[in-house]
């Protein structure tokens, strides 16, 4: 961070359309590798895709992508419909995120 600015530490790529946007769902080691993995829904009310990225260098590098998720709804001011936890007790951190018509939680 510069003096009194915040800088992007890293940036993904452009969804490259206008009002659409990502929702965070959190960032951990998920898959106990070492290292931390960033979970987000991208479009949320439209194409509710779970994505993984990691940092490498100065870019958010997608590692990971599955199709059928909204932590959002529309009209809501609610961004956080998801939640990041050790679920099964394996020692790894869990998503819960609602499917794309928020009737069931996946894990």
């Amino acid at each position: 961070m510069a003096r009194g600015r915040i800088t992007p530490l890293a940036e993904s790529e452009p969804i490259s359309l206008t009002h659409r946007w990502l929702n965070p769902v959190g960032a951990a080691d998920f898959d106990g590798d070492g290292r931390v993995e960033i979970a987000v829904v991208r479009t949320p009310h439209i194409g509710g895709i779970l994505m993984f990225y990691r940092l490498d260098g100065g870019k958010l590098v997608e590692i990971a992508r599955y199709r059928g998720f909204s932590n959002h709804r529309m009209g809501s001011r609610n961004l956080r419909l998801s939640a990041i936890s050790d679920f099964d007790g394996y020692g790894l951190p869990d998503i819960a995120v609602p499917t794309a018509d928020r009737r069931a939680l996946r894990y």
